[in-house]
């Protein structure tokens, strides 16, 4: 299936002078960060959103999506940034949240075209720091598609069950139940 739909981004993209900026959304434990690819320092206003650039201190691995049931990961990488930013980073509270991407295209003016093409949906999975000459961090992220190759550690007891729902009575009895005893309802 074709995601774009908006003859502006389709125009955009039969030219020979194609400008892309990428924005990305992740979703920490301590607020929201929104980067796009552009200048560092550079603020780009879209969707209601303020977005700061990160230009050539960013790397973004290949966006790719299948046809097929398999889950895809991303790789986003951010370098020359302060150590000590590094270490807040690296103590941020981000497994299993929330990382979008989208695709836009500027026109000769710096100026999007047409609506960004995304979102592309992720959950923040591995994170790697490396200090050195140049701080750097690694966030890798992968498709939502990847948590079904995971087993479910869920259990048919009771504390399993006071743990996603608590105060519910349903698997109350249930160790009973398997010991044989004989329950009146």
């Amino acid at each position: 299936m074709n995601r774009i739909s908006n003859q502006a981004v389709l125009d955009a993209l039969a030219r020979q002078d194609i400008r892309l900026l990428v924005f990305a959304e992740l979703h920490f434990e301590s607020g929201v960060l929104r980067l796009h690819s552009g200048a560092r320092g550079m603020e780009y206003r879209w969707g209601g959103k303020e977005w700061l650039g990160v230009g050539m201190l960013g790397e973004i691995s290949t966006i790719s999506e299948t046809a097929e049931l398999e889950a895809t990961d991303l790789d986003l990488t951010l370098s020359g940034i302060d150590p000590t930013m590094l270490a807040t980073a690296l103590g941020e509270g981000y497994y299993d949240r929330d990382a979008s991407l989208w695709l836009a295209f500027l026109d000769t003016d710096y100026q999007i075209t047409g609506e960004p093409v995304g979102p592309f949906l992720y959950s923040m999975d591995t994170m790697e720091g490396e200090i050195g000459e140049i701080a750097k961090v690694k966030l890798r992220a992968v498709s939502p598609l990847a948590r079904w190759e995971s087993p479910s550690i869920r259990r048919y007891t009771d504390a399993d069950q006071q743990e996603e729902f608590p105060g519910d009575k349903g698997f109350e009895y249930v160790s009973q139940m398997a010991a044989g005893k004989e329950l009146e309802w």
